[in-house]
């Protein structure tokens, strides 16, 4: 309300970028979302692969089989990796961009603001008055646009939970 009220103008300038950025959050999340989901899964195979070499340690030996299985493992882990590696290719782009675009906005806001100074339609205070409610206002709504991109990939673990505690219960026969 606060910037509404120095300048409407600089205010829509503001919202656009905020808008820009939550529209690159949801165009990055499906990608990130599946990366994270293959991250998840390759992870959980190494693992058993690794905790099933481990249990039947004894067979493996007495077959020879431990180069091929630590062969194996080896490859679950490079699989395991490569998925971790495109999440952080993934998530630096979006931080690159979200970078990109701020400071844009910030030029732009800048920009406009010292026009109006310089047409005398406000002072050198109010634009580092409107910059600070900017700044702290562009920080909280980014903040939350986070917030809700984290709560929606929750739900891709809570999926993953929910597969192991509904399979039904092996009986030995």
């Amino acid at each position: 309300a606060m910037m509404l009220a120095y300048s409407p103008q600089l205010t829509v300038v503001s919202l656009a970028g905020l808008a820009l950025y939550a529209l690159l959050r949801w165009a990055v999340f499906r990608a990130l979302r599946e990366a994270t989901a293959e991250q998840i899964i390759h992870a959980a195979r190494q693992q058993t692969h690794m905790i099933e070499t481990a249990s039947g340690i004894q067979s493996v030996r007495l077959f020879g089989k431990g180069d091929v299985r630590r062969a194996g493992w080896l490859n679950m882990l490079a699989d395991q990796f490569n998925a971790e590696l495109r999440i952080q290719r993934l998530t630096g782009s979006q931080d690159t961009l979200r970078s990109l675009l701020n400071g844009l906005e910030r030029v732009v806001v800048v920009w406009l603001a010292a026009r109006l100074v310089l047409a005398q339609e406000f002072t050198a205070g109010m634009l580092f008055a409107y910059m600070a409610y900017q700044l702290q206002f562009s920080t909280r709504v980014a903040a939350l646009v986070d917030k809700l991109a984290e709560l929606s990939m929750l739900q891709l673990h809570g999926e993953r939970v929910a597969d192991i505690v509904l399979q039904e219960t092996e009986h030995d026969a």
